[in-house]
């Protein structure tokens, strides 16, 4: 059996745990612990992934560049009926 000492910040170390390693931590009512060793799930590629942020000086070029659709869309939004807050 190891014993083992907490420091001043209540950090244990622990022989044959490599760096990084990440362990799900169970208290017990009678005083004891339990430490399980975590396993990283796999990451599947997303629908996000591979999108790159827009550059400002792109964005700023976009922003500024007319869409007469976007246009005529913002003109129709801006007839319709606004409904007032309810409580």
């Amino acid at each position: 059996m190891v014993t083992v000492k907490s420091d001043n910040k209540s950090r244990v170390r622990i022989p044959d745990i490599k760096p990084g390693q990440v362990f799900a931590f169970v208290a017990n009512a009678d005083g004891t612990f339990l430490l399980s060793p975590v396993k990283a799930i796999e990451h599947k590629p997303g629908i996000l992934d591979g999108l790159k942020p827009i550059p400002a000086k792109d964005a700023e070029k976009l922003y500024k560049t007319p869409n007469p659709e976007f246009d005529e869309l913002e003109h129709h939004c801006s007839r319709l009926p606004v409904r007032p807050p309810q409580d």
